[in-house]
């Protein structure tokens, strides 16, 4: 049964290039249906006479759907701001906002998008039934889910699919998915408010994201391509020395108890969605924490055993982040520093640490930060893959919970 749970969850990240090309073929469909109804189902909400326009879009998740949120919260905000729409993005999660946060009939003008690959999430039901309640605008319930003729897909007045295909254990393809399904829908929002779609440019957006979206589904590729080799690469640069033997003075390596993850911008999508899939699958203890928050009191945990994921995707962070690993792989600890694994898109950044014997790089060539994320986890999933089969469990194996909380 072991093997076969292992075998499984290996499959399925097998897969995710592929599903990743077949997710947006399906959005290329019909000269692309599914955008054009988005496009026509926001506009109509957004502009009715009956109600007041849009003012708040509110993305509703947990766990994994809550992180991949977080490049909608990114773009939307950054857009709309820059286009003078006056709508607000923000993402809630939705264990907090059913304790804490309720929307009634009055809120016409707030527009609620839930995330869920089942569609079945316990606290999303629960939110759902609190709506209907209070009477909130069935037209303002929108979702992103993986099942067709779930509970939330049959509550929403619009749904887009991942299209990830069953997923059996840990989330993996259908979180690559709803990153690049969260990432058209907030295209097609911004586009919708400031009117500027039509069949040309709708078209030449899919040329260019095609276009993306294969360089990344090749890039993920390539480490599945090099998983063996990779995984006794990041063994070998993870595992702690600094423990002896209880037999003796022979230096016994063994795997980090702790693993930071690091960064800021769209890179905090990947880092939340790390530090819960390092959780699940490794059962080793992690955490996400931006730059900023890391340099204000968090950097006294470095030392020798120290190890982290850090994440650099846009030019704004290039130096600050350079600094950090600089300060943690050769400053801040002397003779005996941490370790940091770097994934970048910056050649000269990468570069710059290429004879740094603490710093392990992962170099890519996607450029729109938005997507970045996409490609940063699949280098994560080899990590806290290789972390659990050193520390003796299963890949993929739940223990405690399971593939849907209700």
């Amino acid at each position: 049964m072991k093997n076969k749970s292992e075998n499984q969850f290996k499959r399925e990240i097998f897969t995710q290039p592929k599903v990743l090309l077949e997710c947006l073929e399906k959005y290329e469909e019909e000269k692309y249906r599914i955008i054009d109804e988005t496009y026509d189902k926001f506009y109509q909400i957004h502009n009715q006479k009956v109600s007041k326009p849009i003012r708040k879009i509110v993305f509703i998740g947990i766990g994994t759907s809550y992180y991949a949120a977080l490049i909608a919260y990114q773009y939307l905000n950054e857009n709309t701001i820059k286009n003078r729409t006056q709508i607000d993005c923000e993402v809630q999660d939705a264990g907090e906002l059913l304790y804490f946060q309720t929307f009634n009939q009055n809120d016409d003008d707030i527009l609620l998008i839930f995330v869920s690959q089942s569609g079945e999430s316990g606290e999303i039901i629960e939110i759902l039934n609190k709506l209907e309640k209070n009477r909130f605008p069935y037209k303002n319930i929108w979702c992103i889910t993986n099942t067709k003729g779930s509970t939330l897909d049959k509550t929403a007045f619009h749904t887009m699919y991942m299209f990830a295909g069953e997923e059996q254990s840990v989330t993996n393809k259908t979180y690559l998915c709803s990153l690049l399904v969260i990432y058209i829908l907030a295209l097609t929002i911004e586009r919708s408010v400031t009117f500027t779609l039509s069949d040309i440019t709708i078209n030449n957006l899919m040329i260019d994201l095609q276009e993306e979206i294969k360089q990344i589904a090749d890039a993920i590729q390539d480490i599945m391509d090099n998983w063996a080799t990779l995984k006794v690469m990041l063994g070998n640069f993870l595992t702690l020395n600094s423990q002896k033997s209880s037999k003796g003075s022979t230096e016994k390596a063994v795997p980090p108890a702790f693993i930071n993850y690091i960064s800021r911008g769209t890179g905090l999508a990947t880092t939340g969605q790390a530090a819960l899939n390092t959780k699940e699958v490794a059962k080793v203890y992690s955490e996400s924490i931006s730059i900023s928050m890391f340099r204000h009191g968090c950097i006294e945990i470095i030392n020798q055993d120290y190890r982290a994921v850090i994440i650099s995707n846009s030019p704004e962070d290039r130096n600050s982040v350079s600094k950090l690993i600089m300060n943690i792989s050769r400053k801040w600890i002397g003779s005996n520093p941490g370790r940091v694994i770097l994934i970048t898109n910056s050649e000269n950044q990468a570069l710059s640490f290429e004879k740094d014997p603490n710093v392990l790089v992962f170099l890519h060539g996607i450029k729109n930060r938005f997507l970045c994320p996409i490609y940063e986890i699949v280098p994560i999933q080899a990590i806290f893959f290789t972390l659990a089969e050193l520390r003796g469990n299963v890949p993929g194996v739940f223990k405690f919970s399971s593939k849907i909380t209700k």
